[in-house]
């Protein structure tokens, strides 16, 4: 089911910039939960061992966060956890300002989100891609990644100080310089900094130079359906209880 969310809040950027980010989340999905005479036996497990079990859940990042493939594991994180997920994302996005489209980040999707019990910031390349620099671990500059995480995690706290904010970090590539590994240290660097729970995709996901053909799109940056299928697997169990290991 696809939902508009919209937002008068504007603390930050200008009226124009907020009204272009109201045109991107024209888009935002709505993976509508079970109700409660509706659960699945799964879910019953799941709904007695998570705090997460049946929240609403916000979204945040690039195109890998927001292509419609990315339904797969969405769908899985619902059938569950039972959550009800709005995405934001948007292709192309990072979280440093890019000087090309200097609206289309993850501070500006923060900026326009609704309230959510959990906030997601799933990291794309584009920081890379773009050149945005990593920046220091408590850098403001919101031309770097780092300033990018930073400011999306305030705005975010502040919108609901109650929520939980999760940072999933960026997947591999196949097809480029193998420079990706310092910005995931980065992201992970900042959000040790600020206690922030992280699922490190780069390093667990299991995709390597023999089965990214399998589970990539021909670009080997993008994921299939059965990509999506299998970081799943990781994302649920990270969701279903985030302290619950090393991840």
């Amino acid at each position: 089911m696809e939902m508009t969310n919209s937002s008068s809040r504007r603390n930050f950027f200008s009226k124009a910039a907020l009204t272009t980010a109201g045109a991107i989340f024209l888009s935002n999905m709505d993976i509508s939960a079970s109700t409660e005479d509706n659960l699945s036996p799964e879910q019953q497990i799941f709904k007695h061992i998570s705090p997460n079990f049946g929240k609403s859940v916000g979204v945040f990042g690039g195109s890998l966060s927001a292509m419609e493939a990315s339904k797969t594991a969405k769908n899985i994180w619902s059938e569950k956890l039972n959550l009800k997920v709005f995405t934001y994302g948007r292709g192309g996005a990072g979280f440093g300002i890019q000087e090309a489209n200097p609206q289309n980040n993850m501070v500006v999707q923060a900026e326009g989100a609704d309230v959510h019990d959990i906030y997601i910031l799933w990291a794309s390349t584009n920081d890379h891609s773009k050149k945005i620099p990593v920046g220091e671990v408590r850098s403001n500059d919101l031309n770097t990644q780092a300033g990018g995480i930073r400011k999306s995690v305030e705005i975010l706290q502040t919108k609901n100080p109650d929520a939980k904010i999760y940072f999933f970090t960026s997947l591999p590539m196949f097809k480029t310089e193998n420079t990706l590994d310092e910005y995931v240290k980065g992201q992970k660097a900042v959000c040790a900094d600020l206690h922030i729970p992280v699922l490190d995709q780069f390093y667990t996901c299991g995709f390597n130079q023999w089965n990214a053909p399998y589970f990539y799109r021909e670009d080997l940056k993008h994921l299939t359906e059965k990509g999506y299928t299998r970081i799943a697997e990781m994302q649920v169990a990270f969701l279903a209880n985030p302290l619950s290991g090393n991840f």
